[in-house]
């Protein structure tokens, strides 16, 4: 028995067209998971990140070069998925076509190193791990957090559309489903190889089901609660960039929102207008509206506002912000973007070496804000239930992705989140809905309705089970009339675990890697 084993692994390991067959097997599912993020938020996009699950976890068998296998596959997944970031460091940044292919090309690279170390980490998990199927949701929870990935994404984000396995994001985060997806894909593998009976495979096939009926269970509460609303209008203007970076035209881009929002402003509302509309500077000490001397903040007499705009706070602090203005024009509060974007909001390494900023002097050179900051708008309007003070967290351009920052908005308060962005810069690709797809998973970790406002789409309404309910078409004007309910509900996300269990997890991973058992151990 023990020399038919060996003789089979010796011929696994060579290079001939048997061996090769798992190794194309590997190699597909990586660019499959890639094409399923070039259809995000779709039930297509949900399948194949079932399939593309299946085929990673047969990486536990692939003797055949598993990591080139697994990096060239990751270089081209990224490249697939991503391939709009050219255009973005390229027109964001301000770069010509070389540097910007170099940048590009760097993030490939980088970007690749994910599937390799899942690999790497697969490889080095003990063999009790493995006989309970645990070893490949482990590793794989292990490259996702420690990867180095500008979009931070994950193999849970594919199954939005499966809005009832998607709940159980309220638990731990998105990473839940990505390691739920992930042993359930080793155990089906495993029996695939080697059909028998065991009891080991059951436990993820119960996870399923129940998280099946969790979701059910959530989404029903969520629905026949009674929680208070608030009537929201969300303005999208359509702005291109090069008349958004107009010096001539911020004036006429301002008056393009206003006018917009004066055909639904009404007692009682909020208006959103997306990130950087007031594109002139202000000072971000402003007590009221019209304190600004040259009056450039607009605000309505029976409606609140929230907006982006450029502040600063003295000659060496410059902000992108949201503003948050009552009904009358008092400021109910100043947040400042607190995750910049390299190369076009600041230039990475340039305090260290000054140089750097010299290569691209168009690149902004913003500050950092420090911390969440929850805008208390007040009693905007009442309801059957009473009149609810708006607590809204603003979360500007890339913020919405964290899921850390939407956590700590709903610790601190917040019973609403808010994105302003530009994803203007993406052009018509598939990224504005990526985004939008990672970032309704804040609503389903915290239980709090997310209204998106951006400049050219995608504006849209995502209730606090993580459902799109509204959306406005991409690159038009136009504006979404609303009603958001202001749930308080409190989850184990925000009041427990956060993503700590993936940490800890991703720190078992590293160890296994930089402590490696013996061999007579792993055996």
């Amino acid at each position: 028995m023990r020399i038919s084993v060996h003789l089979s692994s010796v011929e696994d390991a060579r290079p001939n067209s048997t061996s090769k067959a798992p190794a194309l097997f590997c190699f597909l599912s990586i660019v499959i998971l890639g094409a399923a993020w070039l259809i995000p938020g779709t039930p297509y996009s949900a399948a194949l990140g079932w399939i593309a699950a299946l085929g990673l976890a047969s990486f536990q068998n692939l003797t055949y070069r598993p990591f080139a296998i697994s990096y060239v596959a990751s270089v081209a997944a990224h490249g697939l998925a991503f391939h709009w970031l050219f255009f973005t460091i390229r027109d964001f940044g301000g770069f010509t076509n070389f540097p910007a292919i170099s940048i590009y090309a760097l993030f490939l690279l980088v970007s690749a190193l994910h599937f390799p170390i899942y690999v790497l980490f697969l490889k080095r998990m003990p063999a009790a791990l493995k006989r309970l199927g645990l070893a490949v949701p482990i590793a794989w929870i292990g490259a996702e957090f420690l990867s180095i990935r500008i979009f931070p994404w994950y193999l849970g984000h594919t199954q939005i559309a499966f809005a009832e396995l998607a709940q159980i994001a309220d638990i731990a985060g998105a990473a839940t489903i990505s390691f739920l997806m992930m042993w359930l894909a080793s155990s089906v593998y495993e029996l695939l190889r080697s059909p028998s009976f065991r009891i080991s495979p059951l436990f993820p096939v119960l996870l399923l089901c129940g998280s099946y009926f969790y979701g059910k269970m959530r989404i029903g509460e969520l629905e026949e609660r009674p929680f208070p609303t608030q009537k929201v209008a969300l303005i999208q203007a359509n702005i291109s960039v090069e008349q958004k970076h107009n010096i001539k035209m911020f004036t006429t881009n301002v008056g393009r929102y206003i006018e917009l929002s004066q055909k639904v402003v009404q007692p009682g509302l909020l208006v959103v207008w997306p990130e950087t509309v007031i594109h002139e500077w202000l000072f971000a000490g402003l007590k009221h509206a019209e304190s600004d001397p040259r009056r450039r903040l607009p605000f309505f007499d029976n409606a609140a506002l929230l907006v982006g705009a450029l502040t600063f706070e003295d000659r060496e602090r410059f902000f992108n912000s949201a503003i948050g203005i009552k009904a009358g024009g008092e400021i109910a509060g100043v947040y400042h973007k607190q995750i910049l974007m390299p190369f076009g909001e600041y230039t990475p390494f340039g305090d260290w070496f000054p140089w750097l900023k010299e290569v691209n002097s168009t690149v902004a050179d913003f500050t950092a804000g420090r911390e969440i900051r929850v805008v208390d708008l007040g009693p905007i309007n009442g309801d059957s239930l009473g009149t609810t003070n708006v607590k809204a967290a603003p979360l500007i351009c890339y913020e919405d992705l964290l899921p850390s920052l939407g956590r700590s908005a709903a610790q601190k308060g917040a019973n609403l989140l808010v994105n302003l962005t530009n994803d203007a810069w993406f052009g018509d690709s598939a990224a504005p809905i990526q985004h939008h797809v990672i970032a309704s998973f804040r609503s389903i970790e915290t239980r709090r309705a997310l209204l998106r406002a951006t400049n050219t789409g995608l504006t849209a309404v995502v209730d606090a089970a993580g459902r799109t309910t509204e959306t406005l078409p991409k690159f038009s004007d136009g504006t979404i009339v609303t009603e958001v309910r202001l749930v308080d509900q409190s989850t184990v996300f925000t009041a427990y675990l956060g993503e700590k269990p993936w940490w800890i997890l991703s720190i078992f991973c590293l160890v296994s890697v930089l402590f490696p058992r013996s061999r007579k151990g792993r055996r």
